[in-house]
């Protein structure tokens, strides 16, 4: 007869828990505009990749941000570029595995992780000032 194993059943829920960060939320400006950005982990305390999205509240449109590196309070991220037939489809027709890149982030946390400030960078192209809070 087999016996149930819930006693184990919380302490697998904990770690599991335990393994996903909080997401972290912040409002600020790329240049002069408005966002609002939420990274899956605190780029102060992360230990590994940072992801996010983010969005113009004037827009309302998620934008991913993939992680391309992260390092003792710093973190780059990868913005995806909007798809559309042309730029996310191979040859053969099959969606692409990496989606183009529009922009970098290159991102420093300061005051405990309060405030992040970096650079916004157009792929072969011009720069922004990024600031949240």
């Amino acid at each position: 007869m087999m016996r149930p194993v819930y006693a184990a059943w919380p302490l697998v829920v904990y770690l599991s828990a335990a393994a996903q960060a909080d997401p972290t939320v912040y409002k600020g400006t790329i240049g002069t505009h408005p966002i609002v950005v939420e990274f899956s982990d605190d780029i102060a305390k992360a230990n590994g990749p940072v992801a996010g999205r983010y969005f113009y509240p004037a827009q309302g449109v998620d934008i991913p941000l993939n992680p391309v590196s992260a390092s003792s309070g710093k973190a780059e991220l990868a913005e995806e570029k909007p798809c559309n037939s042309e730029i996310c489809k191979e040859q053969d027709g099959d969606a692409e595995p990496k989606p183009p890149v529009e922009a970098y982030w290159r991102l420093t946390a300061a005051q405990g992780g309060a405030r992040v400030e970096g650079t916004w960078r157009r792929e072969g192209g011009a720069s922004l000032p990024i600031r949240l809070d």
